[in-house]
């Protein structure tokens, strides 16, 4: 397994990398992620005000760290991270087939689903959410099938922990899958250890190392906030020096809010600190309660299936006066194009994955309910747990937000056809494989800002409703 891993992520580093770097220029939401990474690096805090955990920010500025402020140092890190999510589906697909020919479909079809695909060649969080997720999910899988060991499988439930608590540690989104992996675990050591004080070890260990574990990864990636809390957004304003500060109250223009003790030393004590970190994860899940869908590119996740509402996260049309504008300014996508030619980085599923993986739901459901099966019913809940809270949520949801289930979606494939003869496994699996390159073939060009005329490009946008 770890061979084919390796290739896995070697091969998909070869199709991610091409082209990485263009545009030359923050793409969606990179200005802000990039922006925050850069922050972390100089000053250890953001300086503004954060919607998201840092974890995900501070892997994207170790890409900063080796290559710069560039498109390179910025992107270098979820590439990375998206090759290893390919890796992942190896080896989770591997665990759960036990054949190799499958968890190569399962990686494949990973490597050529196009919201995997912008995910990884962009400076956004999404792409860190599916490593640890997906980290997490394989983890399960091994302990329940390979890893258990009476009496010393904490090490291993310590590991998933951590691992949930990276994910959780860079978007909030990832915490609906720590149940699933709490029931998962439980439901191994009800099957294999015996009742009893051993039993009830087992589930003790499984509890303590899937809730402090988890809050000792979210706990660490707040220290940076606490040591260096005069350096926020939130500490300043609860903090100005006695130098700054005006003989009276809060004057008309002052940053400071009514109420707030302009003495202060910022000599903050550790309960003070803490105060200022609680409220500002309140002030985070404040902001997120309050999106609501404005912008044009949000559509439910119900149009995932079909993709056809996918997100366009870059959209240009060439002009001649470009050329005219000062190097600092070109982002080098229009070089060498026509007037009127038009550079798309859409995030947009892969057609084929998608659909065969909603219907492999139904055959999965099915095959459980019939063989009382909790392996395929918790692989289908993992995948679910992160799907059907956007089709209802009443914020803003994007395409790429579905990026943690795409290595779900080829799972349920390859275990749907699993159970075939070798003949219809094979023929099934190239067939699916087969169209999924074709198709991702097709949709690259409105992946990667190529810029091409109305007509080429026409030809991989295939619905009225897309870019």
């Amino acid at each position: 397994m770890t061979c084919g891993a390796l290739v896995s992520f070697v091969a998909a580093v070869v199709v991610l990398a091409p082209g990485l770097t263009r545009p030359d220029a923050f793409v969606f939401d990179e200005v802000y992620y990039a922006s925050d990474a850069l922050d972390l690096l100089q000053r250890g805090v953001e300086q503004g005000q954060p919607v998201h955990p840092p974890l995900g920010k501070w892997m994207i500025a170790g890409g900063i760290r080796l290559f710069g402020f560039t498109p390179l140092g910025w992107r270098i890190a979820p590439l990375l991270a998206g090759a290893a999510v390919v890796a992942l589906a190896f080896l989770g697909a591997a665990l759960l087939t036990r054949r190799t020919s499958l968890a190569a479909i399962a990686a494949a079809l990973v490597l050529f689903d196009g919201v995997a695909f912008t995910a990884s060649r962009l400076a956004m969080l999404d792409v860190f959410v599916a490593l640890w997720t997906t980290a997490t999910v394989v983890g399960v899988l091994w302990i329940r099938q390979r890893g258990y060991r009476p009496g010393s499988t904490l090490p291993a439930k310590l590991a998933v922990g951590l691992l949930g608590g990276a994910a959780v540690a860079t978007k909030w989104s990832a915490v609906l899958v720590l149940p699933l992996a709490v029931m998962a675990l439980f439901e191994a050591d009800r099957r294999v250890l015996p009742p009893g004080p051993i039993r009830r070890r087992g589930v003790v260990a499984t509890l303590a190392a899937m809730t402090l574990a988890p809050m000792v990864v979210y706990a660490a990636a707040a220290v940076p906030f606490l040591v260096q809390i005069d350096e926020t957004r939130a500490g300043a304003a609860q903090c100005r020096a006695p130098e700054d500060a005006p003989e009276v109250g809060p004057q008309p223009g002052s940053a400071s809010a009514p109420g707030v003790d302009l003495a202060n030393t910022c000599d903050w004590s550790i309960g003070e600190r803490l105060s200022v970190w609680w409220e500002n994860q309140l002030d985070v899940l404040a902001f997120h309660r309050g999106l609501r869908p404005r912008n044009s590119q949000a559509a439910s996740a119900t149009h995932w299936v079909l993709q056809t509402e996918p997100t366009a996260l870059y959209d240009k049309t060439c002009r001649s006066s470009f050329a005219a504008a000062p190097p600092a300014l070109d982002d080098g996508v229009c070089d060498g194009a026509r007037p009127g030619d038009r550079a798309i980085v859409m995030s947009v599923g892969n057609p084929v994955l998608w659909l065969t993986a909603t219907l492999a739901v139904g055959v999965l459901a099915v095959r459980a309910s019939r063989r009382r099966d909790v392996t395929i019913a918790l692989v289908l809940s993992f995948g679910l747990v992160q799907w059907l809270p956007w089709t209802v949520a009443e914020r803003e949801v994007f395409t790429f937000y579905a990026a943690p289930i795409v290595p779900l979606l080829a799972w349920w494939v390859v275990m749907a056809v699993a159970p075939w003869s070798a003949t219809r496994r094979i023929a099934a699996s190239t067939i699916i494989v087969g169209l999924a390159v074709l198709a991702f073939a097709g949709l690259r060009p409105a992946m990667t800002a190529s810029p091409l005329a109305r007509d080429d490009l026409g030809s991989s946008l295939w619905y009225p409703s897309w870019p």
